[in-house]
């Protein structure tokens, strides 16, 4: 595994009146920690109806089943499909798990693939996630059970679905989650030459903005936005900020390579905020993180947090000249 040698956090010169810009806060050791509608609303759809791996499949498939019965033009048609499996997160960390049966409507679910039903649940939820079964089967059909109804002996068909795959749906939003992010490129050995300097093949991917996902190191008029680096070390030093802070290397993954198994999701929430879509590769991120999925997470965070560097510990500069030129040997 490539080992980390630092980080680069890419700003702007936006300032709130009798501020410094927010590239001077940076260069004081001053970092910002967004909300995650920042996130969201930036093109990062990380949370957002992803397809899992197959894990989630046995675990959705060893849960509980709900089972419809609807009077239909041929007789009784009793129905057995996956339930949909909601988390609630307790700072803790605990998880209070939640079957929701999809009993109403059921013929329409079957339909439009979860999709309305989702999106209701998505609006009037207050669990944290939704674990859910996608693209529905027909297991058996043409299958009857005898019953008896006012002394007549009669018989109801059967129908049973599986699933094709499943999804989880990250159901938080400002109003509910107390998550805040701070984004980073981190440098790894890998990146760097011999002589301390990035890497030409590194440098051209964090700043093409063609890119699926465009470039984190560039405004939104093709410009080189301001930048520091900061050697791991630095970052790291104030222990008693960090250890209580969540966070760590973003995982990006390929349809059906989600890389977090259930067992992890449930234990750490804060999988939810380390997984994107392979797209998103060229940002190399890495994601310091407070706070949680729900209020029970609340904590002493401040969305402004100095971490203590000084100037003389760190590179910076406004130029892609000064970002080839960066010397991390000398930092």
């Amino acid at each position: 595994m490539n080992k980390i040698v630092g980080f680069l956090k890419f700003s702007d010169y936006d300032f709130e009146i009798g501020e410094p810009t927010h590239f001077q806060q940076l260069i004081e050791g001053n970092i910002f920690f967004q909300k995650i509608s920042f996130f969201e609303n930036n093109g990062t759809q990380a949370q957002k109806d992803i397809e899992v791996s197959t894990d989630f499949n046995k675990f959705i498939a060893n849960e509980a089943r709900t089972e419809v019965e609807l009077y239909e033009r041929y007789g009784l048609v009793k129905y057995t499909i996956p339930s949909i499996v909601a988390l609630k997160y307790i700072s803790g960390i605990t998880v209070k798990k939640v079957h929701l049966s999809i009993n109403s409507n059921i013929k329409m679910v079957l339909k439009e693939k979860n999709k309305n039903y989702i999106n209701d649940v998505v609006k009037n939820s207050d669990y944290d996630v939704i674990v859910y079964p996608d693209e529905f089967i027909l297991k058996s059909d043409n299958i009857y059970e005898r019953y008896v109804e006012n002394g007549r002996v009669k018989f109801k068909i059967l129908k049973d679905y599986g699933f094709a795959n499943s999804k989880i749906t990250f159901l938080g939003n400002d109003n509910h989650a107390t998550w805040r992010i701070a984004s980073f490129i981190q440098v790894t050995d890998e990146n760097v030459e011999i002589n301390g300097k990035l890497k030409i093949d590194f440098l051209n991917k964090i700043l093409d903005i063609s890119s699926p996902k465009g470039s984190i190191a560039v405004n939104e008029s093709g410009e080189l936005r301001p930048w520091v680096y900061i050697p791991k070390e630095i970052l790291f030093r104030k222990q008693n900020y960090i250890e209580k802070m969540g966070g760590g290397s973003v995982c990006y993954y390929t349809k059906n390579k989600y890389p977090f198994s259930i067992n992890s999701f449930t234990a750490n929430p804060n999988c939810l905020l380390l997984a994107k879509d392979v797209n998103y590769k060229n940002q190399f991120e890495f994601r310091l993180i407070t706070g949680g999925p729900n209020e029970t997470f609340k904590n002493e965070f401040s969305p402004l947090l100095n971490l203590g560097w000084r100037k003389s510990e760190i590179g910076y500069g406004t130029k892609i000249e000064e970002l080839q030129n960066l010397n991390m040997s000398l930092i």
